[in-house]
C-alpha cells in the first residue's frame, strides 16, 4: 500500500477508534458524573474539576479531530495548517498527561503517607514534564516537515519530540517504582489480608496504567530511532496520538472513580491505619 493511502487510512482508523472509545467512556462514565460530580456536593472540588476537564477535553479534541480530517485528507494542506492541527493534538495530549501526573501522584504520595520528600520528587517530575513541554513542544511541532503537503507524512520525527517522550516514559517508570517498592515493603511486613488485596490491587492498576500511558511515547521513540537508520521508512507512530489522548482521559476519570469506590469502602469497613496511608479523599 501506498505511504500515502496507508497514512491516510491510519488517520482515519485511529481518529475513529478514539472517538469510539472515548464516546464509550463518557456513557459508562455518565452514571458515576450525575451522582457525584454534579450530584454530590461533598465531592472534592479539585478531583470535580480534574474529572471534567479530562473528560470534556478529550471528547472535544476527538470530535475536532475527526471533522479536521475531512479537510485534511481532502487534498494538499500547507505546512501552517499542519502546524496549527498538530499543535492542537499535541497540547491536548500533554493537558491529558499533566491531569494524569496530577492523579498518580496524588495516589503515591498518599501511599507513602503524606512522606514530604516524596511529594517534593513527585512535584519535581510533573514540572519537569510541563517546563519540558512548554520549552520543547513549540520547537517540536515547527520542526515537522511534511511530505506532498499531506499533514500525515512527515519526514522525520523532531528530536525535541523524542526527549519529551523519553521525559513521560522516564516519569511513568518513576511513578510506578515508588508504588512497587511501598508494595514489597508492605509485602514483607502485611498488616493484614484486606490491606495486603488492596496494595496488590493498588500495585497492578498502577502498572497497568503506566504501560498504558507509555506505549505511544515507546513507539514514537522507536520509530524516530528507526527512520535515522533506515531512510525512507515510513512513519506512523505519531498518527495514533487519538487513541493516545482516549486511553489517558480514561485512566485519570477511571483513577477518580476507583479512589472515590475505595475511599466509601475504607470508610465503611473503618480501616483507621489504610484510611491514613491510603486514601487519597483524605
Amino acid at each position: 500500500m501506498a505511504p500515502r493511502i496507508l497514512s491516510s487510512v491510519l488517520a482515519r482508523a485511529t481518529s475513529c477508534a478514539g472517538l469510539v472509545y472515548t464516546v464509550c467512556e463518557w456513557f459508562h462514565g455518565l452514571p458515576f458524573e450525575v451522582r457525584n460530580i454534579w450530584g454530590d456536593p461533598k465531592f472534592p472540588l479539585h478531583l470535580r474539576l480534574i474529572y471534567l476537564f479530562a473528560r470534556y477535553t478529550s471528547l472535544i479534541c476527538e470530535i475536532s479531530q475527526l471533522v479536521a480530517l475531512n479537510y485534511l485528507l481532502n487534498g494538499p494542506s500547507s505546512h501552517r495548517i499542519c502546524t496549527a492541527y498538530w499543535f492542537t493534538q499535541h497540547y491536548a495530549g500533554a493537558f491529558e498527561m499533566n491531569l494524569l501526573h496530577i492523579m498518580l501522584s496524588k495516589r503515591v504520595y498518599a501511599l507513602w503517607c503524606n512522606n514530604i520528600y516524596i511529594g517534593v520528587l513527585l512535584v519535581l517530575l510533573s514540572t519537569a514534564f510541563l517546563v519540558a513541554f512548554i520549552s520543547l513542544g513549540g520547537v517540536a511541532i515547527n520542526g515537522m516537515q511534511y511530505m506532498n503537503s499531506n499533514c500525515f507524512m512527515v519526514e522525520a520525527i523532531p528530536k525535541e519530540l523524542m526527549y519529551l517522550c523519553f521525559l513521560e516514559v522516564f516519569i511513568q517508570v518513576c511513578m510506578w517504582t515508588l508504588t512497587f517498592v511501598k508494595y514489597v515493603s508492605f509485602r514483607r511486613h502485611p498488616r493484614d489480608q484486606k490491606a495486603f488485596r488492596l496494595m496488590t490491587h493498588v500495585n497492578r492498576e498502577g502498572f497497568i496504567v503506566s504501560i498504558l500511558a507509555s506505549l505511544i511515547p515507546v513507539a514514537v521513540i522507536v520509530d524516530g530511532a528507526l527512520v535515522r537508520v533506515a531512510s525512507g521508512m515510513p512513519i506512523m507512530s505519531y498518527l495514533a496520538i487519538p487513541i493516545f489522548i482516549a486511553i489517558v482521559s480514561s485512566a485519570v476519570c477511571r483513577s477518580i472513580h476507583g479512589i472515590h469506590s475505595l475511599s466509601l469502602r475504607l470508610r465503611a469497613e473503618e480501616e483507621g491505619l489504610i484510611l491514613t496511608s491510603v486514601d487519597p479523599f483524605d
